[in-house]
């Protein structure tokens, strides 16, 4: 490929569009009063990818989406039943991909959208007292 010339932007008016979004949800729990506004929120974003992070397996954008989470928080803090510090959501079907630091990243293939294929990978660096 030449990188001197200008290429057409895949996209823009008259291309296919990809909306993502992300979000730091601060350890937010699914009875917590911020998720209702949480919610909310995502629905008025509506976008087609989300990278949550410090989230909860049950916040999620809505119904339609797929998601792959980072393992459990541990070693870092401890945690309740169903935070991580990753959580990747799509509305298209993804397949997980491994990471080297499967506590605080997460990726996933994405073989098909308005795109082509996406790899999405979502990190935390924790804050540390140590640093």
């Amino acid at each position: 490929m030449d990188y001197t010339q200008p290429t057409e932007p895949r996209c823009g008016k008259g291309r296919s569009t990809l909306k993502i979004a992300n979000w730091n949800l601060e350890r937010v729990a699914p009875t917590d009063h911020r998720a209702i506004a949480i919610h909310r929120h995502m629905d008025r974003v509506d976008a087609d990818i989300w990278f949550l992070t410090e989230t909860h397996e049950d916040v999620c954008p809505g119904d339609a989406f797929n998601h792959h989470f980072s393992e459990h928080n541990e070693p870092d803090r401890p945690s309740d039943v169903g935070e991580r510090w990753v959580g990747l959501w799509s509305r298209y079907q993804m397949e997980p991909l491994a990471v080297s630091d499967e506590a605080r990243c997460a990726a996933a293939h994405i073989p098909a959208s308005p795109l082509g294929e996406i790899v999405l990978y979502g990190c935390v660096l924790p804050w540390s007292t140590e640093w």
